[in-house]
């Protein structure tokens, strides 16, 4: 979203999925997390990362490719569906597996990216067509965290999708494309989806 603000005239059209809410608005954080996150607001920003990584010190998974890990995902059974299939499950395994290859520093940057800094814009600056979906069983990010994304942002559309918790975007990915780039004609690969994507965002060409 930032980048639909800052850029408009590079992206038309983005979707957001399982996004949560400023805990503010929409409370989410548990109150351990809320508390900590407050404590570190009037810290110097560059003793942060290492105050939030002893805060998050053992949160890391033993084997990340372990069905349990996906806890850290905000799973719950309503998803229990996605890493069933067994190529969606390889490559959450290795997503994890990136995700903790620097222990718990990607999480600390998360939180300190979300919550601890400015956004650099601000939700009524993203003019782009959105399309927001959220699972109808997401205990994390659920449908009232879109509600309040539709209202604070200028162009868009809430969709909730039956039986879905946080990995909604397995499930979701054909709409996510289909508002992106349009109804496919034939089958088509996720190399020509990214490239027609391009194609789609980048500015005219001047006629000569």
């Amino acid at each position: 979203l930032a980048l639909v603000a800052r850029r408009p005239d590079q992206v038309r059209r983005v979707a957001v999925l399982a996004t949560t809410a400023p805990d503010e608005e929409v409370p989410w954080l548990d109150p351990g997390q809320r508390d900590l996150t407050a404590g570190l607001l009037d810290r110097l920003p560059a003793v942060v990362p290492a105050l939030l990584d002893a805060a998050l010190a053992g949160l890391e998974p033993p084997d990340p490719r372990d069905p349990a890990a996906l806890r850290l995902l905000g799973a719950n059974p309503a998803d229990r569906a996605a890493p069933a299939d067994p190529g969606v499950g390889t490559r959450i395994g290795d997503m994890l597996a990136e995700a903790f290859a620097q222990v718990v520093r990607g999480m600390a940057d998360d939180i300190a990216g979300y919550s601890l800094r400015p956004w650099g814009f601000t939700p009524d600056q993203v003019g782009a067509a959105t399309l927001l979906l959220y699972g109808a069983d997401d205990v994390l990010a659920g449908p009232e965290h879109g509600r309040w994304w539709r209202d604070a942002l200028p162009d868009a559309r809430l969709e909730v999708v039956p039986n879905a918790g946080h990995l909604l975007v397995v499930p979701s990915w054909p709409r996510v494309l289909d508002h992106l780039v349009g109804p496919p004609m034939r089958a088509t690969s996720a190399r020509e989806a990214v490239a027609f994507i391009r194609r789609a965002s980048s500015p005219p060409r001047p006629v000569r």
